[in-house]
């Protein structure tokens, strides 16, 4: 241990005059003077106790004072010992110093010199008491560097390399020679470098150390995390001599620390339910979430079994299932449905995750697991399975050639096929000859464009019994759809709507060929009657000229329902103040004997159905013809709503009798003996219910008919 710079000092005086000794304690720096009575007296005492300095005077008997120095020697090497001389002769002093001595002082004069005494004491305790403080330091240092088990750096004042131990060449992999010299930037990541230097500049302006947590590259490259102590020497005033760092490896546990964090962060983030269960199935922790989910509170959960929200049989299932983690070619986790039985009564079906905690050695220590609600995706799944099993439609699955992957179980009800023989052939070996290039064509186009969807596709199928049906077919790609992964079509049999679109274009030909070519030779041989004839017979034959008119109309009338019915309809959007008007115009052209008013504001637009414009053309067309007045009038007023447009055309005509009323107003009503000629009614009501709208007689105290078109305003 040293001893303060300021302390008094302490002196061991052997063979020196009385005098001088009260002399020198006198003085101010002095604490005491223990005298020793010989030299062995002396020596015994330096044995126990190190005294500051040692007075000798000289010259002692047979060379006395000599040997005793260097004996001192021996057990001091750095001791002050200060000859005090009383018959100063060149011969003593040699001897003196020769033997060890550190300085002397002249006594034999008439008084003790003691300032000079005084002085050469304090002088050589200064520097024995300095010389022993750097010893230490050396000491001290050289532990710091050879023993310490951390890295240890020794800096300049400018924080570069003076000396490393091995530990820190192992460390950061560089020799002390190949870093001596350079700055601290040579072993810290690019990404930590401005807050080291900070670091660096806190250090070198502040009393006392700072630590810093650091990436550090390897000389190899390698990036580990270093916490380094960092300590400033500094002289007494305050400029810093030196700086020393020691450091050692915390990646693993910063990584760990990083790791937690990541997974307390996930657990917060998770909306499944989190438990732990001990050795002994007892909970030990459950999330926010898993409190939600079972109702109870997390008291009463903590400590308690799963029996709590199990019943046996699923207490059961699980143990079996923690009986497979735990066996030696067990899976690492397992997935299981488990029914969970709430706080408030009811029972949920859960999907339970469940795992093993991590554990040294052979004793289990619990396990871990999550809970997830899938009570609904069940519920859904099942309507979803019902739906896919009882729907008319054949839902499949197939790849980008055409092999089917996925079979609905309607195909054995619609085509007769098992889902099972489908799997893995090719979509076209089902499809009609005639039909089969149409339908590659149509399918490569879709999966080879990324288009999103399918049209509406129809070719024949052939049934298991050899037989073929019509079908009607459209696809949306799912190729990127967990679960699907490929091109799913919805196929429907249209096989009935196509003989009823063949029966039509029978009956459309029927009318159109032989009903309308024999009205055509009635009508004529009518002509020529009633050219010759006169009397009851001319106007017989008139009344045969209207009736074969009135059945041509009938006959054109369901031509056009015939065509419309066959076409499928497509939607519009319209201007109808513009298309009013222009009916009006070609109407008033055609009948200029009639009165047209249109009350339309501008901004009305319509989403509508093909053959609008010839629905409007024909209600205002029959109020003008069916008018039997002079002056037929007829007014066509527009109004909307939010949510919709409403078209009225009203007429000064008769009143249109119940049975063409009923066309439109109670249409289940008609009868096998329905006698009514209302088909361009009957037109009106297809075309604007292909719109979306509706059709409707409204009672008035005025005269005449009065017919509302309702219709969705597109904004609604």
């Amino acid at each position: 241990m040293t001893t303060p710079a300021d302390a008094p000092i302490a002196l061991l005086a052997v063979g020196v005059q009385r005098a001088v000794i009260a002399s020198v304690e006198d003085g101010e720096a002095a604490g005491r003077v223990e005298t020793a009575a010989d030299a062995d007296a002396a020596l015994a005492t330096l044995t126990d106790n190190r005294p500051d300095c040692v007075l000798v005077g000289a010259p002692l008997p047979e060379d006395a004072a000599t040997t005793f120095i260097e004996r001192v020697r021996t057990q001091h090497s750095t001791l002050p010992v200060i000859g005090v001389v009383s018959e100063p002769s060149e011969s003593v002093v040699q001897e003196l110093l020769a033997a060890g001595g550190t300085e002397y002082v002249d006594t034999s004069g008439e008084q003790p010199p003691t300032s000079v005494l005084l002085n050469r004491i304090e002088n050589a305790v200064a520097a024995d008491r300095a010389q022993r403080v750097a010893a230490q330091q050396e000491q001290t240092l050289k532990h710091f560097f050879e023993e310490s088990p951390l890295g240890a750096v020794q800096w300049d004042e400018s924080f570069r390399f003076e000396r490393i131990n091995k530990r820190a060449e192992a460390m950061l992999g560089y020799t002390e020679a190949e870093l001596t010299g350079e700055s601290w930037e040579r072993i810290v990541a690019p990404e930590d470098q401005a807050h080291v230097g900070a670091a660096v500049g806190n250090l070198l302006t502040a009393d006392g150390g700072v630590h810093v947590v650091n990436k550090n590259v390897h000389k190899d490259g390698e990036v580990r995390i270093y916490k380094w102590h960092n300590r400033a020497v500094t002289n007494q005033d305050g400029t810093v001599q030196s700086i020393f760092s020691k450091f050692h490896d915390v990646t693993d546990s910063v990584e760990r620390k990083a790791e937690l964090e990541k997974n307390e962060t996930i657990i917060e983030a998770l909306t499944d339910g989190i438990y732990v269960l001990d050795a002994e199935g007892r909970f030990t922790f459950v999330n926010d979430e898993f409190v939600a989910l079972v109702g109870y509170d997390r008291e009463t959960i903590i400590g308690s079994t799963p029996s709590l929200l199990k019943d046996a049989e699923a207490i059961e299932r699980a143990e079996q299932h923690l009986g497979r983690l735990l066996s030696s070619e067990g899976p690492e986790t397992v997935t299981f449905e488990v029914p969970i039985q709430r706080a408030d009564g009811d029972t949920i079906l859960c999907e339970d995750q469940m795992a093993v905690l991590p554990y040294d050695g052979e004793e289990f220590v619990g396990s871990v697991g999550t809970l997830r609600d899938i009570t609904e995706q069940r519920q859904r799944e099942h309507r979803f399975q019902a739906l896919i099993e009882e729907t008319n439609d054949i839902i499949s699955v197939v790849d980008s050639e055409g092999r089917f992957q996925y079979q609905s179980p309607s195909i054995e009800r619609i085509l007769g096929h098992s889902p099972a023989d489908t799997i893995g052939e090719f979509a076209w070996e089902y499809i009609h000859p005639d039909d089969r290039d149409g339908v590659k064509t149509a399918f490569t186009s879709w999966v080879t464009t990324d288009q999103a969807s399918l049209e509406s596709i129809e070719y024949r199928a052939r049934h298991a019994d050899g037989s073929w049906r019509w079908m009607e077919a459209s696809g949306r790609a799912h190729t990127e759809t967990p679960g699907v992964s490929g091109y799913l079509i919805n196929s429907r049999e249209i096989t009935a709507r196509k003989e009823r679109q063949q029966q039509l274009a029978l009956f459309d030909r029927v009318l159109r060929h032989n009903l309308r070519n024999d009205m055509n030779v009635i009508r004529g041989s009518a002509d020529t009657i009633q050219e010759t004839g006169s009397g009851d017979v001319a106007w017989l034959a008139g009344k045969i000229q209207k009736m074969c008119d009135k059945l041509l109309a009938t006959t054109e009338k369901q031509r056009e329902i015939t065509q419309l019915l066959r076409e499928p309809p497509t939607q519009s959007e319209i201007d109808l103040q513009t298309i009013l008007h222009e009916v009006q115009s070609t109407l008033q052209s055609t009948h200029p004997e009639a009165t047209i008013r249109i009350d339309c504001e501008s901004t009305v637009r319509l989403q509508v159905g093909d053959k609008f414009v010839y629905a409007l053309e024909e209600l205002i067309t029959n109020a003008i013809i069916h008018n039997d007045g002079d002056e037929p009038s007829v007014a066509v007023t527009v109004e909307q709503s939010s949510d919709q447009v409403q078209i009225t055309v009203a007429d000064n005509g008769p009143r249109i009798s119940e049975m063409e009323r009923d066309v439109i107003q109670h249409p289940e009503n008609r009868s096998p003996l329905y006698h009514g000629s209302g088909l361009g009614l009957w037109l009106v009501k297809l075309i604007i219910s292909r719109s979306g709208g509706t059709v409707q007689f409204v009672e008035t105290d005025e005269d005449g008919n009065t017919i509302a078109v309702s219709l969705p305003h597109p904004a609604a």
